[in-house]
């Protein structure tokens, strides 16, 4: 090849050198729509997951609480179960004489009260429960409440009329 004619490729191609075609330009805007889908992707998942973590936590936190008021308080007043619940000023129901040592009368109570009373007096806003006690031998003694599938379940040992008994409360999302 003669010096000329390889002078005048190298001036052909310095003058491309700087130009940007179009399909360079789709293929950098594409990887550029992609990387964003991505991103914008991981960044709702990852809102998500938290927000469905901080609603079981928060429904952890009260089916605990709903689980202590029951086994370590009287309720209150703490002659519930003596009262017509519709005209008393019922804020809470335990279901103890004394600390884990179930009251059947209180119990007997829960069992007569509608499940939306009870649910409410529990502490529970859209959760719903369901309560069974089982005796030493693994037989129910006690139900109540709505028999659905729980997201959190609790269990604590407790005494009913001198018997230890296994207290579960099931709580689920309505």
């Amino acid at each position: 090849m003669e010096p000329s004619q390889l002078a005048k490729r190298r001036r052909l191609g310095a003058s491309r050198a700087g130009q940007v075609s179009v399909l360079d330009l789709i293929v950098a805007m594409m990887l550029f729509i992609s990387i964003m889908f991505i991103a914008f992707s991981t960044w709702a998942e990852a809102n998500i997951t938290v927000f469905q973590f901080d609603n079981v936590n928060s429904m952890k936190n009260r089916a605990t609480d709903a689980l202590d008021i029951l086994l370590k308080t009287r309720g209150s007043p703490s002659n519930w179960e003596d009262l017509n619940l519709s005209q008393a000023n019922v804020s809470s129901i335990g279901l103890v004489s004394e600390n884990s040592v179930l009251d059947s009368s209180k119990l007997e109570k829960l069992l007569e009260m509608p499940y939306d009373e009870s649910r409410r007096l529990m502490g529970f806003g859209a959760e719903g429960y369901y309560i069974t006690i089982k005796n030493s031998h693994g037989s129910k003694v006690y139900s109540a409440g709505e028999d659905l599938a729980p997201e959190i379940s609790l269990e604590r040992l407790a005494l009913l009329d001198g018997d230890p008994v296994t207290f579960t409360l099931n709580v689920f999302q309505r």
